[in-house]
């Protein structure tokens, strides 16, 4: 297999997340009154990585670089057009919930990343078994995927006792294949059965406040985005 090295590439390292909120959409779409989508504006902004149309024009995707990804992400234990997961222990009780962790690895190590993502099971399997809890991982499943998204990888786990232990053996493996992980707005999530993903329901709550405030008419759809803007990043992580 051909091994790609994207440092080698003309390309701009965005390892970092940076949550871009357009003052001007957010203002509009407060003025609106839509609730849904304000939420959607909000997540969508969340998740997608800032200019990453830009950063796929300069990795020059090949389809062969395309198909050495999606090589890796077929050995998956199950997966979609979307997402590839890996499972380390699953079918126990679930205990205290679906939590998750996240990690952005940036562009040019893609191929280091998505090669040696079977072998993050290893690192991981001693604590699933330690805490007997279901633990599984996911990645998206084509490369032009990972560039867009900055939920690059992702672990869901039942037992909130294993945060620190998974992060440090995530850590482990990275620096053993001599990658890093960039900051984000947040790390730690919970899933709810109900009401949708962690980043779903601070977009939903924050979406449904802004509107209630709004239509007050005691602020103005700015000095809402304002609020929006000092606030979101901290509710965010308040899990991490």
């Amino acid at each position: 297999m051909k091994k790609f090295n994207l440092k080698q590439l003309n390309i701009i390292k965005r390892s970092q997340q940076s949550m871009q909120l357009s003052h001007s959409t957010l203002v509009n779409t407060i003025s609106s009154g839509n609730e849904a989508s304000l939420s959607n504006f909000l997540y969508t902004s969340i998740t997608t990585r800032p200019n990453w149309k830009q950063d796929y024009n300069n990795l020059s995707i090949t389809k062969e670089m395309q198909d050495a990804y999606i090589r890796v992400t077929k050995t998956s234990t199950k997966g979609n057009s979307a997402w590839s997961q890996f499972d380390v222990l699953k079918g126990l009780q679930q205990g205290q919930g679906d939590w998750k962790i996240y990690f952005t690895p940036s562009n040019e190590d893609v191929f280091t990343f998505i090669n040696a993502i079977p072998d993050l099971s290893q690192y991981l399997k001693p604590i699933a078994d330690k805490y007997q809890m279901n633990l599984d991982y996911k990645v998206p499943t084509t490369l032009t995927g990972f560039i867009g998204i900055n939920d690059r990888l992702v672990l869901h786990f039942s037992n909130k006792s294993a945060i620190e232990e998974i992060k440090q053996a995530v850590s482990q493996w990275a620096s053993s294949i001599g990658i890093s992980f960039g900051n984000r707005t947040h790390n730690v999530g919970q899933d709810s059965e109900n009401d949708g993903s962690w980043t779903e329901r601070i977009c939903q709550d924050y979406a449904s406040k802004a509107i209630q405030y709004f239509n007050t008419g005691q602020w103005s759809a700015d000095q809402i985005a304002q609020w929006i803007e000092q606030n979101l990043q901290n509710s965010l992580s308040q899990l991490s």
